[in-house]
Order: C-alpha cells, then structure tokens, then sequence
C-alpha cells in the first residue's frame, strides 16, 4: 500500500467537509473518485497531497505520516494535478513542465521531453501558459506531474476541459502508468469515463465514502441513483464489454397529459431519482421533512419542489412533521419512499399515520433488499399498522405509469 487516509476529517473554517474518511491508493491501480459537486472530492485531493491538513484522522504514505515529510520529500513521493492553476509570472510551457522536477532537485531534460511528448505538448513548448486554452492548460499541469516522476498521481478533475480526444488519451495515459506499477487516483465528473479507464471507484456524498470496490459494481450500485439523484440505466457496450451509464430522461412527447399534485415522503436519497422522473413528466410535488445533508434536499433544491428543512444528523421535530402535514394535505396523494428509518426521522411515519388517518391515497415503493429498520422493529411495526384509504405498493419504475392510468 501507498498512500493512505485513516478516518480523517478535514474541511475550511471549522466547517467539516471530508468526515471519518478512509481511503487508498495501491500500486497498480487507477481509482477515480466519484461524486457530486460539493461532495468531498476536491478536499479529498488536497488533503492526500499534503495541502489541506485534516482535523483529524491522518494520511500516511506507506506508513509515515505524510505531514511529517517537507514538502519536497512529499513532492518527491506525490505529484498532484488541480483543477486549475493561475501562475504569479506568465513562464512557458516547457518552465511549467519543468518545476516538475524541482523535487529532484534537477531540470531533468529526459524527464521532461518524455512528460511533453507523451501529452503531445512538444509543439508548445515555447508559448506562454496564459495564451493557452483551458484543456491545453490542464495537459500542461498533468505533463509537470509526470515530470515529477512520483510513484503517486493525484487528479482532480483533470479532464474538465478537454476535447473528448484529449480526455481518452489523458486516461490512457493515467491507466498505462498505473498497470506499470504506480498508484493513481483521479476525481472525475464524467462516470462513463470512470468506467472506461478506472479498476476502482469511491463515491463521495456529503463527505463521506457511499461505495468502494471495482468500478463496475460501484456504478451498477443503487447508490448512484441516491448519490446523483437521478435515474440511470446500465447498459453493457458489447465491443468492450464495459457497462455506459445513461440517465433516464424523459422526451416531451412522454409528459403527462394527467398533471398529479402529489408529496413524497422520503429519506437517505430514496426521493430523489423518483422527485427528478416524476417532475420530468410533469407533475406538481412536495417533499416532507428532508436533512439538508440528504440527495433527497439537493435534488428538491434544484428541481424548485417545496420542502421541510432539517439540521444536518438533527432528530425531526412535531414542529416539521406539522409544516409537513400543510404541504401533503394540499395532494391528491402520498408516494411513500423506501428510505431507511432511525429514532432521528420518526415524524417522518407519524405524519404517515396522520395521513392515513384523514384518508389520504397513497402509492408504496418497494424496499430494496437490505437493513432498513434500526429502531428494533418499531418503524416496521407501526407501518404495518398504517392503512390508507387506497394504495398500492409498486416498483420505482412502475409509478410513472400507475399515475397515468389509475382514478385518485
């Protein structure tokens, strides 16, 4: 093993970002890293390279703390690619490449030819950085990297402004170092580039590692959906055997001529794929009580669909549920969410019961196979016991069309 986070926390003015994060970068292995905007991926990055020190927890290259190095034995260990860079002086493209070998002590000139040939930068090497576009700047940075001649390679977000020729022969690239015996992890937006080039993934949501293991189940992974708050279809590309993922989106010809008001009550990301297809297709929701933490939050934020805000990991209050209570009496029905049930959310099928108790309809999504109940059966118990004057428990894919077709 190489580089590694153990449980740490790290973030900016004593606002935790990363929180208990455990991670790893092996030899032989191209990990990307996964996640939405704002999910950790960034702090991450800057706190295995030895820039943002964590809270708490620590990072170790094979064994050492790493904030016990210089920063030049760091360097000499990890080269990092940012998302961006804006020098103090405007040097060229062959001096940029070359701090890469300030570590080293030495101009290298080996080094730096082999970094600039094989990101095709030969021909530039004497323009200036500051003329250059937003993609040839990024090859630029990761030419340097490979200058350093590291066994580590950190990327964050390394192809953000790349022509799709440049992003393929980037990660090959990366995946070709890599299978030579150096670790390399990358943050990457685009999943089906992550699933064309990494043999790991990690995905980062609101801090925290959701998934890690080969990059083929972690995409196939529920947690997708929850993490990006969308619907995605998997499809495996028979020529390279690689699975594509695809997001479900719904042409115009498909839009509900039925517009439905209905509230959804979720948690743990189970409404955010359904909010996002269903808003899609045309119908006018709410959501109950949400963390501001959850998917289940951004992607109502994002779709403009009322809510109830909590506290991040705050208990749900009666104060909530009856703030709740006013946005799902004014629907027609109730899409009841497999979210997972804890003592903190509660409310959440007090406000189901009193529901049910006024004669509210109401549609069930199936659970996914899994622990759900960690209040010792109590949530299982009294969800039993709930009866609406009309429901119907039914897949996640069949809802759309249950709304066309059935009398409420």
């Amino acid at each position: 093993m190489l580089l590694r986070a153990i449980d740490v926390t790290a973030g900016y003015g004593g606002e935790p970002v990363l929180k208990e994060v455990g991670f790893r970068v092996e030899p032989g292995q191209l990990v990307a890293i996964l996640g939405p905007n704002g999910s950790g991926k960034s702090t991450l990055i800057r706190s295995l390279s030895r820039t943002l020190r964590p809270e708490s927890g620590q990072v170790q290259f094979d064994g050492v703390d790493l904030y016990n190095l210089t920063a030049r034995e760091s360097a000499r260990r990890i080269a990092v690619v940012p998302q961006f860079e804006e020098p103090v002086f405007d040097f060229t493209v062959r001096e940029i490449v070359e701090m890469g070998r300030f570590a080293a002590g030495d101009s290298f000139g080996e080094a730096v030819e082999n970094a600039m040939e094989a990101t095709t930068l030969s021909e530039l090497a004497d323009r200036l950085f500051s003329t250059l576009s937003g993609g040839e700047r990024q090859r630029v940075l990761v030419a340097r990297a490979l200058a350093q001649e590291t066994p580590v390679i950190l990327l964050d977000e390394p192809t953000a402004h790349m022509d799709v020729g440049f992003q393929i022969a980037t990660l090959s690239l990366l995946r070709r170092l890599s299978h030579e015996g150096r670790g390399v992890a990358a943050a990457l937006h685009d999943l089906n580039l992550a699933s064309g080039f990494a043999d790991r993934a990690v995905l980062l949501y609101s801090g925290r590692i959701v998934a890690d293991g080969p990059v083929e189940e972690v995409l196939c992974s529920g947690e997708i959906e929850r993490v990006y708050g969308a619907s995605f279809e998997r499809v495996r590309d028979e020529r390279t055997g690689r699975i594509v993922v695809v997001p479900e989106l719904v042409p115009e010809r498909a839009k509900t001529q039925f517009p439905r008001r209905i509230h959804l009550v979720g948690g743990g990301g189970s409404a955010a794929p359904i909010l996002t297809e269903l808003w899609q297709i045309g119908h006018k929701l709410s959501l109950g009580i949400t963390h501001v933490s959850d998917s289940d939050y951004e992607a109502a934020m994002r779709l403009g669909v009322p809510f109830v805000a909590a506290p991040p990991f705050s208990k749900f209050t009666s104060q909530q549920r009856e703030e709740a209570l006013r946005l799902a009496l004014d629907a027609e029905a109730v899409v009841v969410c497999p979210s997972p049930y804890g003592m903190g959310n509660m409310e959440n099928i007090a406000l189901l019961e009193d529901l049910a108790a006024r004669g509210m309809a109401a549609w069930i999504i199936a659970r996914p196979i899994g622990e759900w109940d960690f209040t010792a059966g109590e949530a299982e118990r009294r969800l039993e016991r709930i009866e609406f004057s009309k429901s119907r428990v039914v897949a996640a894919s069949e809802l759309a069309a249950l709304l066309e077709n059935i009398r409420l």
